[in-house]
């Protein structure tokens, strides 16, 4: 040991119970120690320790920064950078070094519990280093009671102090899984800004499997490479960028999918005040390729969709932020082999269909409230046992009233209506031209 030349070398440290507490006070009155000795500005010396081995074992950590935040106020469950107290602490390393300001060593486990409720079950990296710019941990394993990421990651800041000043916008993540399991829960714990939000609250309980490359902040991330797996089956794969993901109601998101598979239930559950109209449930299994672009409840959708009644290539906008009667779509659709007598619920007049259509205007997805301006092209359609064929439509549908032009042009029929047919009335009225 050498210390007035900073330096410290040992073969082994072993720390049994220590109890470090760290306390920034307000600024007292008057002064309570005189300094003697003012620190030489010509002192450029860093400190160089070196240590084989450092085992600490049922350690206690306290920081309170009462300058900062006098009182405590964030909730008991969240994750307090101005009030840490962490216990049953354990440490583990190996050829442990701490050379100008950059600790460095082999990690084999570090563990606590912290007193917002979360648990480090274990932590351990091949090679790790720690800097005023930058955390690294390369080979490492993280697992807490309801996580177990590993792999390699990065956090790079300015200075220390950007976690608990603006940890979601200042501290830049970069993070490789492979066949990761994250619980949103443990994602909540340094971003608490989360449980503000419904999707995220509603779904706290969720784990997904998660493989593929993560870079960026919280509030402007993005995935790459990316294969998430739900316990439900449900499975997402492509890439994506996040904006704003812990600012209530302004969650942004582009997602690039190669395939998209999951259910309407699933939905459901994953997306608050989602509610389409129970015929969505018939879709049964459903599996996507394309693109999401927009917020969560306002998105343009493009791509194509294949469920256990056909099929469905879209280009659609949809906004469901005023509620399933009221929402608003507009944009392309066509329908390949579409069994419309199973998603009307079993109705046996009505068998598979094919067309395209442009929606314009589209307001509400409920019978009572649905309008829209439509213009389709029907190649095939089957109605009580018989293949309709070459039909067109063009018009306003406003609820059960249609105005509009349909014509049929097939080997048994060679029809065409302009007109209105008022289908809300207890007797349906028509007024048309027919030939």
């Amino acid at each position: 040991m050498d210390l007035p030349g900073k330096v410290i070398f040992a073969q082994l440290v072993e720390l049994s119970e220590p109890d470090i507490r760290i306390e920034s006070l307000v600024k007292p009155a008057k002064r309570l120690l005189t300094v003697s000795k003012i620190p030489d500005p010509a002192d450029t010396l860093f400190w160089d320790i070196r240590v084989g081995k450092f085992q600490l074992s049922n350690g206690k950590f306290a920081l309170h920064d009462y300058r900062r935040a006098p009182v405590k106020t964030t909730a008991d469950d969240v994750l307090d950078y101005k009030h840490l107290e962490v216990f049953n602490i354990d440490i583990n390393i190996d050829t442990f070094s701490l050379q100008k300001e950059v600790f460095r060593g082999g990690v084999k486990k570090i563990a606590f519990r912290d007193q917002s409720g979360f648990i480090l079950n274990e932590l351990s990296a091949r090679q790790a280093s720690v800097s005023p710019e930058a955390l690294v941990l390369n080979g490492c394993k993280l697992i807490t009671p309801y996580s177990e990421i590993g792999d390699t990651l990065t956090m790079r800041y300015r200075q220390y102090r950007d976690f608990e000043d603006n940890f979601n916008n200042l501290v830049r993540l970069g993070l490789r899984l492979n066949d990761a399991s994250v619980a949103i829960r443990d994602i909540m714990v340094f971003a608490p800004q989360m449980k503000n939000d419904t999707f995220f609250r509603s779904n706290q309980d969720k784990v997904l499997k998660l493989t593929g490359d993560f870079t960026g902040v919280i509030n402007r991330l993005r995935g790459d490479k990316l294969n998430i797996e739900l316990s439900d089956g449900s499975q997402v794969k492509g890439s994506f960028k996040f904006n704003d993901l812990t600012v209530k109601n302004e969650q942004q998101m582009q997602l690039y999918l190669t395939e998209a598979k999951t259910t309407v239930r699933t939905l459901r559950q994953l997306i608050p005040k989602f509610d389409p109209p129970a015929n969505f449930d018939r879709l049964g299994r459903l599996n996507f390729s394309g693109s999401f672009v927009g917020f969560f409840k306002d998105f343009v959708a493009q791509g194509l969709l294949h469920t256990d009644i056909g099929s469905a290539d879209m280009d659609m906008r949809m906004n469901l932020k005023p509620g399933r009667a009221r929402a608003a779509y507009s944009g392309r659709m066509g329908l390949s082999d579409f069994d419309l007598g199973k998603w009307m619920g079993g109705h046996k007049d009505f068998g598979l269909v094919n067309f395209n259509a442009n929606v314009r205007d589209g307001v509400g997805l409920t019978a009572q409230t649905a309008q829209a301006t439509l213009d389709a092209e029907v190649q095939s359609f089957a109605f009580k046992g018989y293949n309709y064929k070459n039909a067109s439509l063009k018009g306003q549908l406003n609820k059960n009233f249609f105005k509009g032009v349909f014509s049929i042009k097939d080997d048994n029929i060679d029809f065409s209506f302009n007109g209105e047919a008022d289908l809300t009335g207890k007797k349906p009225e028509f007024d048309f031209d027919a030939s």
